[in-house]
């Protein structure tokens, strides 16, 4: 694991050449990024499979229409794209050269399908070359135990390297997160100003949440669809208050994914609701001029209802009051009313210093204070369910 221009293909070319000329080694695997990748940089580049080889009888030639490279001892290479990890099965191996595993599009799947095939022989080997990345793959081979690093900066190589190339980098990235990476060869895993870092959220972990109030599932729109698009964020998310102590929160389930199409985010983001206790419907908005707002609910058993909008204080024919906006799953927060089940009631609460000092029901959207809070008063309103339940509240100070 290096910088660029560390000499990791130079380092892997010449693990593979010593093993098959030298090591007894007779069938090896190359994978690449690509097919062009494997060709063009692992056997015909500048360090690869032959130049690196320094005698000629050790010499392997290219057979591009079989893609494989063969040596004069009989040895053989077959070429493979992490693009593809189904290529992977059948063929077997006892030796395989993996070049920039971190910018396999399937690292995991690929080196899978890979170690499967790894069957030949009495000690099958395998060696990954790349410039680090926080990507899966690297970090699962920097846990296991069975495997040896090495590490290697852009530096360790500068006799190699044009100097113009080395005072270029540092002139433009030196002590950047960009050069840390790339040059320095580090793995970093969280980006400069990074709101939620690795380190703080391990250190909040916990194996089990405590019962939960309140629980949802919120769904991050990308802006775009396909496999490049941005990945659609989905959690099941829960809230607890305990003993009037600050409310916490605990993210209970993560089904978030890339490429999905519309109904497939529903299929994913609608966890399964008593697996993970959901008692709340969730509602996505249309992002990136993809539509209108959409929205789904579960089981009616689970169904309550949202939290009631555009809650505003102002004196109506001289009466001091409190109005607001029924919300639904059909509208979100547009004025009209809907066919989502209406009870008509609402609950108030108000609270002073943070205790409950007064209570009422109302079947409007409005509530007069008359005298029932005073400024610095906390007023939570909630819409309460065909089922007698009360849905999400919503909230004003006075």
């Amino acid at each position: 694991m290096g910088g660029r221009g560390a000499g990791k293909t130079r380092a892997g070319a010449e693990f593979l050449q010593y093993a098959i000329c030298r090591g007894g080694y007779k069938r090896a695997a190359l994978v690449g990024p690509t097919l062009h990748d494997v060709r063009e940089v692992m056997i015909e580049g500048p360090s690869g499979l032959i130049e690196v080889a320094a005698e000629k009888e050790d010499r392997p030639t290219y057979q591009p229409s079989r893609r494989r490279v063969v040596w004069p001892n009989g040895g053989e290479a077959h070429v493979f794209s992490a693009e593809d990890p189904d290529s992977l099965r059948g063929p077997q191996f006892d030796i395989a050269w993996c070049d920039e595993i971190a910018a396999w599009p399937r690292g995991e799947d690929v080196w899978d399908m890979l170690q499967m095939a790894l069957r030949l022989g009495d000690h099958p080997r395998v060696m990954a070359s790349t410039t680090p990345r926080p990507v899966p793959l690297v970090k699962r081979l920097l846990g296991d135990e069975s495997v040896q690093v090495t590490r290697s900066a852009t530096a360790d190589n500068a006799a190699n390297l044009a100097p113009d190339f080395l005072e270029a980098l540092e002139r433009q990235y030196g002590g950047s997160r960009l050069a840390r990476q790339e040059i320095d060869g580090e793995l970093i895993e969280d980006p400069d100003g990074a709101l939620w870092t690795r380190s703080g959220l391990d250190a909040v972990r916990v194996l089990h949440a405590p019962e939960l109030q309140r629980i949802v599932v919120a769904v991050d729109l990308p802006a775009s669809e396909g496999p490049k698009a941005d990945t659609c964020g989905i959690i099941g998310a829960g809230l607890v208050c305990i003993d009037g102590v600050a409310p916490k929160a605990y993210v209970i389930a993560d089904a978030s994914a890339q490429g999905l199409s519309p109904l497939s985010r529903l299929q994913v983001a609608v966890l399964d609701p008593d697996e993970i206790g959901l008692d709340l419907i969730w509602q996505s908005s249309g992002a990136g001029g993809m539509g209108d707002a959409t929205s789904f609910s579960f089981a009616e058993k689970r169904s309550l209802p949202y939290a009631p909008g555009h809650v505003q204080r102002a004196a109506i024919d001289g009466i001091d009051q409190l109005s607001w906006v029924r919300r639904t799953p059909d509208t979100s927060d547009a004025w009209r009313d809907t066919a989502w089940p209406n009870t008509g009631r609402f609950r108030i609460e108000v609270f002073r210093d943070n205790q409950s000092h007064y209570e009422e029901e109302v079947e409007a959207p409005m509530w007069p204070i008359n005298g029932n809070g005073s400024p610095g008063d906390r007023v939570e309103i909630c819409e309460i369910g065909s089922d007698g339940r009360r849905g999400a509240c919503a909230a004003i100070t006075l």
